[in-house]
């Protein structure tokens, strides 16, 4: 059985393999099969790149800068692009066709997707994962959070909350290790935490320790899903600091 990867390989002159060795052309190419996809650029070290869907190019660094992304004009939320399920193509490219990143990816019917392009610090330098953004059911009342940890130098991370009432004594997520280290699933990164909407002040510890690294307050909206993120490279400057951010999915 042929078993698929989590993550679009990084490639320089080879072609990638990745899902291609197990999925063949695009497939299921009808109205009757939606499918949505989103695209993240967590890169600190990327140059300006050209996002490119099955050949056709989408958006370019002005489109997603760096702990960017495209906005929905009508919600606010996270930008999909329409697709049919089945079988696709994306590349990460330079302003002169040079691929960064590429592969074959697969989607699912009614079902939406984020793509992270992110630093890896190996020789080729990125990589990309694929998540999905499932946010249909939010319970009546609540809204949904979770967190990726794209800093390749930070330590894993505990996530506490605290609200104008309470402060957790027990992170919410412990030890979320950089999305690079391969030590989680994609199912595990995709999930989302069910919370009342309210404002909350997050923070983040290096994990087991209560040393605070960072923190961030936000307002979640009820209804809504929402991805916190860190990126960036810790004490460093410039483009390639470390950052903190919060997506509205939908």
């Amino acid at each position: 059985m042929c078993r698929t990867s989590r993550y679009i390989y990084p490639i320089a002159a080879l072609i990638l393999l990745g899902l291609a060795s197990c999925l063949k052309t695009v497939t299921n190419n009808n109205s009757s099969n939606p499918s949505n996809i989103a695209f993240v650029n967590m890169a600190p070290y990327a140059p300006a790149f050209n996002v490119i869907l099955d050949g056709s190019t989408v958006g370019d660094s002005s489109t997603f800068p760096y702990a960017g992304y495209k906005k929905n004009d009508t919600t606010g939320g996270l930008y999909y692009y329409n697709l049919f399920a089945g079988i696709h193509s994306i590349s990460f490219q330079t302003p002169q066709d040079s691929v960064l990143v590429s592969g074959l990816i697969q989607f699912t019917k009614n079902v939406k997707y984020s793509v992270y392009l992110y630093d890896t610090l190996n020789a080729n330098g990125l990589n990309a994962v694929q998540l999905q953004d499932s946010y249909d059911s939010i319970p009546y009342g609540q809204c949904l959070y979770r967190f990726l940890n794209f800093s390749p130098t930070a330590p894993p991370l505990d996530v506490y909350i605290s609200t104008a009432t309470a402060i957790d004594t027990l992170p919410i997520r412990s030890s979320q290790a950089y999305v690079g280290t391969n030590l989680s699933s994609t199912a595990t990164l995709s999930q989302y935490l069910v919370l009342p909407p309210g404002t909350y002040l997050f923070q983040f510890d290096t994990a087991g320790t209560k040393s605070m690294i960072d923190t961030i307050t936000v307002t979640l909206s009820s209804a809504k899903a929402y991805t916190m993120f860190v990126t960036g490279m810790q004490d460093s400057v410039g483009v390639k600091s470390f950052r903190k951010g919060v997506i509205q999915m939908n």
